[in-house]
């Protein structure tokens, strides 16, 4: 399985700015691992709106890119990196959602739920 995640997160301000956001917050993915959490503005915001009920995530200003840099990072681990990274943006007061192949692992309040976005 695919351990890496791009959090869509839905803040219009520059780069740098999130990532001093998620300074200190997940030191030990990148000693342990040689993990790399990049924030990236999201090119593909040329997509259409989102219909109405429909998620509109793809449309955010930026995405985080979390790529574990081994094959010692557990998916324990990749969950908790993730789960630390979407409640620090939502703590701030920022949409944030992720989109990896371990929806499913994440808590609740931290994964996009089909049910927030059905009409």
């Amino acid at each position: 399985m695919d351990l890496g995640c791009d959090i869509y997160v839905n803040l219009e301000v520059p780069c740098a700015e999130i990532e001093r956001m998620l300074q200190g917050l997940v030191p030990d993915v990148m000693a342990n691992w040689r993990a790399a959490i990049d924030v990236m503005r999201n090119k593909g915001r040329d997509c259409p709106a989102a219909a109405p009920g429909e998620p509109d995530f793809v449309n955010y200003a930026h995405y985080i890119e979390f790529c574990p840099g081994t094959s010692d990072c557990t998916l324990d681990e990749a969950v908790a990196v993730v789960t630390g990274i979407v409640r620090k943006l939502k703590q701030a007061g920022h949409a944030a959602v992720p989109s990896c192949d371990y929806e499913e692992a994440l808590p609740s309040d931290v994964r996009c739920i089909d049910e927030e976005y059905s009409s």
